[in-house]
């Protein structure tokens, strides 16, 4: 998108003022969430499919200590994204509940493919808006899934649904339970 539309400048000019976005708790909330979540990420596709592509490269031996540190990493990471994620919401939602201006955002589509177009918006615009309840929403159904896997005795969640699956009759070669 840069390439054909290049940068968009601000159109009455430089000003010379500077004014404060995020303060110290807001950029501390999105680092921790960004940056747990990119770690979740990495360490979660060496779980699911390391041994297919990571082991073949790097041996048997160093693929084990890189996924037992992963293991580690992930499984106590993903207290930290919760943290992050829960800070989010309590500071953010006030600002992301759609509003008037936001269906104008929406039909001039932020106003990034006409110049000198810039629908109103509040602190977050609608694309905003969609990718914070996108996050937020993804995130509880990630961190609740986490839990459930750390916690299968305490945290019965898909419990109900397996012995649903197995009742119905789904050939499955073992009924499914929580573990």
């Amino acid at each position: 998108f840069f390439l054909v539309r290049g940068r968009i400048k601000i159109e009455a000019g430089w000003s010379g003022r500077e004014v404060e976005r995020f303060n110290a708790l807001e950029r501390f909330a999105h680092w921790l969430t960004a940056t747990s979540f990119v770690l979740l990420g990495l360490t979660g596709l060496n779980i699911l499919y390391g041994r297919y592509v990571i082991k073949p490269l790097i041996g048997a031996d160093a693929f084990s200590t890189l996924t037992l540190m992963g293991k580690y990493i992930h499984n106590f990471l993903g207290f930290a994204f919760m943290v992050g994620l829960v800070l989010i919401v309590v500071i953010w939602i006030r600002e992301n509940i759609p509003d008037k201006d936001d269906w104008g955002w929406i039909k001039k589509a932020g106003g990034l493919f006409t110049k000198g177009s810039h629908p109103p918006a509040r602190k977050f615009n609608a694309g905003q808006k969609m990718i914070f309840w996108l996050v937020v929403l993804s995130g509880v159904s990630l961190s609740v899934s986490g839990l459930a896997l750390l916690f299968p005795f305490k945290i019965d969640l898909f419990g109900p649904t397996f012995a649903v699956l197995s009742l119905v009759g789904f050939d499955f070669p073992t009924d499914l339970t929580a573990m």
